[in-house]
């Protein structure tokens, strides 16, 4: 591994392993937007929305859009993106990051309809268990924002098989090496972008 490729995962990506999203290499070349709902970046140096960075080095993703609903999170997550990708360009280059307040259990009107290859979540969908309309809302609108044919991939606790099918996502093909509980969809449609 290059010194390069050290120092992302070391620094950018600190927290993670190369190996926890490795499951999702087979989605490079059809994956190049994504969008990713909860940054959790409450100033935490470990933390910092560090998760979103990675699926964008592991998919060979072009661009990304970070979304949560508390706005002092994405700023944080702004703030430390922007002096990280200052201090060491060649760590996110080629990239495009935005960030969006915004509550994917409101439908998230901010964002595009069929607009990204891949919607993605890892833990999010846990705190609204309590609320089912909240949480299928959520999956709604991870649903919506995928383009036909894209990806909508949620790593979270059991028993929400039947929301992603409530969304109108096919179950695609569990995805080898895969953790337990995430849940592979796609949306209805082409298989790729036009």
């Amino acid at each position: 591994m290059s010194d390069l490729e050290n120092d992302f995962w070391r620094i950018v990506a600190q927290g993670l392993h190369r190996g926890d999203l490795a499951w999702l290499q087979p989605l490079r070349g059809t994956v190049s937007d994504i969008v990713v709902f909860g940054c959790w970046d409450d100033g935490d140096a470990i933390r910092q929305c560090r998760e979103s960075y990675a699926l964008v080095r592991v998919l060979h993703a072009s661009r990304a859009t970070v979304v949560d609903k508390e706005a002092a999170f994405i700023g944080n997550a702004r703030a430390w993106y922007q002096e990280a990708r200052a201090r060491q360009p060649k760590w996110c280059a080629g990239w495009v990051v935005e960030f969006v307040v915004s509550d994917m259990a409101g439908a998230a009107p901010v964002l595009p309809s069929s607009n990204f290859d891949l919607a993605y979540c890892s833990g999010v969908l846990f705190f609204m268990q309590s609320e089912p309309s909240k949480l299928q809302a959520a999956v709604n609108t991870m649903a919506r924002v995928v383009s036909p044919g894209g990806w909508v991939i949620a790593n979270e606790h059991p028993g929400l098989t039947s929301l992603f099918e409530g969304a109108g996502l096919l179950k695609a093909d569990r995805l080898d090496g895969a953790p337990d509980c995430a849940y592979c969809y796609r949306k209805a449609g082409a298989t790729e972008r036009g």
